[in-house]
């Protein structure tokens, strides 16, 4: 590669750049493999505790003062979690946004007035949503 011609000082230098460039590559693809395994790790435990809070939620169904609350409680508690988000759609996937006046006033069953109907709300889907 240098030749024969090359100075030992030269053919050191150039082994020793080798070395450091072999090094940095090497080192880069440790950090970026260890990087990936911990941003894994932390999802998968987001993840988890995600089905924890939907199953505590679905076990405290009772505790609501009507379904429809229940369900704007419950994506209320994603609130603030780093890696998990919650929303409730329609069929559409339009975000239904929630009024708290109008969701503590709504009983089972009950067709919601218009001025508290969701984005996308549908009254005939009332009694399957609640």
């Amino acid at each position: 590669m240098l030749g024969a011609h090359a100075s030992l000082r030269l053919r050191l230098i150039v082994s020793i750049g080798l070395v450091l460039i072999l090094i940095l590559v090497l080192g880069s693809v440790l950090i970026y493999w260890h990087a990936v395994h911990e941003v894994d790790v932390e999802m998968r435990a987001a993840i988890v505790v995600g089905e924890h809070t939907v199953h505590n939620a679905v076990d405290d169904v009772e505790e609501a003062a009507t379904p429809l609350r229940h369900l704007e409680l419950l994506v209320a508690d994603f609130d603030g979690d780093r890696h998990l988000q919650a929303s409730l759609l329609d069929r559409q996937s339009h975000s239904l946004a929630f009024d708290p006046a109008c969701t503590q006033r709504a009983r089972p069953g009950m067709v919601l007035p218009a001025s508290c109907r969701p984005t996308g709300y549908r009254a005939h889907n009332a009694a399957r949503a609640l």
